[in-house]
């Protein structure tokens, strides 16, 4: 991870943040959380009863909680300011899944279940 932008902003503020330092044995988050920060997408295991902390990507993930559509916009070219759309149907953060999961850290923050182990 080498930039990340936090909120719509990308020229000032909190736009743009750089990672300074990274710490790869930090394997556990949020208490109970597993998080493998290595790899071209960072995961976290997520255990069975406890609450999804980012929204998720519905394929395949059994919860008990909302759905929403993520929806973003993204300019390429300034001269088209928002013009290509992405869309992902996501459980909303704080719904709870059912059995423990290993989810992917995916672009813009989104989640998606690994199909693979967790490394640690």
């Amino acid at each position: 991870m080498s930039k990340l932008q936090i909120g719509g902003e990308r020229g000032y503020g909190w736009g743009r943040v750089s990672l300074e330092d990274i710490k790869p044995e930090v394997t556990k988050c949020f208490d109970d959380y597993h998080y493998d920060g290595m790899g071209d997408h960072p995961s976290v295991v997520v255990p069975s009863t406890k609450k999804l902390l980012a929204h998720t990507n519905v394929g395949g993930v059994e919860s008990n909680g909302s759905i929403e559509p993520f929806i973003g916009r993204e300019t390429q070219d300034s001269r088209y300011f928002g013009k290509n759309l992405t869309a992902n149907l996501c459980w909303i953060p704080g719904s709870t899944i059912f059995e423990e999961k290993i989810f992917r850290i995916m672009p813009r923050g989104v989640w998606k279940e690994a199909k693979t182990s967790f490394s640690s």
